[in-house]
């Protein structure tokens, strides 16, 4: 028998007792003791001698008759009542827990795939950045490589014709080959396309400390242009003014 099924038989049990709160009634028959109800109805119990029995026992000791009794009276319908009522709150609580307990696993299972599809995903991206990381790394050194393959190219030719034999081993010899006049700018390559300059010089002029060409070397024509006309200005300034204009 389950334990529910001890239950029901409980419940159905007290149908039709006395109500209230039952009490041991200290007087006594002999080997037998009373139990008195709060509305006053009186009954006779004691051990019993077979299980369903409930004729009293004249070989029952006192003390056990006695026990007997106040063992019924604790167990009053108030209070047996009170006690079910816990006990299928309990009950009730208790399926409760068990269907939270279920649809916890439920999440947790969830969570636990979704926790598993972003660490692959993150794995995946990782795996991912590692690679673009190695390929950057690769391009910065065949970078690298380049570079010194470029800074080590120190051939210059004029704009116009990058062939062999108008090759010079440095831009000013390619404006002195190559230029119609003083000041002229001449367009040079320097590993014939690896660099474009805009390069031009002119005359040390009568007030420079140095027997040097004025040399100009820009990225753009107007930028080379435009130094090599300030300069002839401030020439023709210093000429005017008797040579008082220091060089810029």
């Amino acid at each position: 028998m389950t334990l529910s099924e001890r239950i029901e038989l409980i419940e159905m049990a007290m149908d039709g007792v006395t109500p209230g709160l039952w009490y041991l009634c200290e007087f006594k028959r002999p080997n037998a003791y009373h139990v008195r109800s709060e509305r006053r109805h009186w009954s006779i119990v004691s051990a019993m001698e077979t299980e369903g029995c409930s004729t009293p026992s004249m070989d029952v000791p006192d003390a056990e008759a006695r026990a007997n009794a106040a063992y019924i009276a604790a167990c009053s319908p108030d209070r047996m009542r009170e006690i079910l009522l816990a006990y299928r709150t309990l009950e009730d609580e208790v399926e409760r827990l068990k269907l939270t307990r279920k649809h916890s696993r439920i999440a947790a299972a969830g969570l636990y795939d979704a926790f598993e599809g972003e660490k692959k995903r993150a794995q995946a991206a990782e795996a991912k950045l590692e690679a673009m990381e190695q390929d950057v790394a690769e391009k910065d050194a065949e970078i690298a490589r380049l570079r010194k393959i470029i800074a080590e190219c120190q051939w210059y030719w004029p704009g116009n014709d990058t062939s062999g034999d108008y090759c010079e081993g440095s831009a000013w010899e390619v404006v002195e080959a190559n230029a119609a006049r003083p000041g002229d700018v001449t367009e040079v390559k320097r590993g014939g396309v690896v660099e474009v300059m805009f390069c031009a010089s002119l005359p040390a002029a009568e007030d420079s400390d140095s027997d040097d060409d004025f040399w100009v070397q820009e990225k753009t024509e107007d930028e080379a242009r435009a130094k090599i006309e300030a300069e002839n200005l401030r020439r023709a300034r210093t000429l005017l003014n008797g040579g008082s204009d220091a060089q810029g």
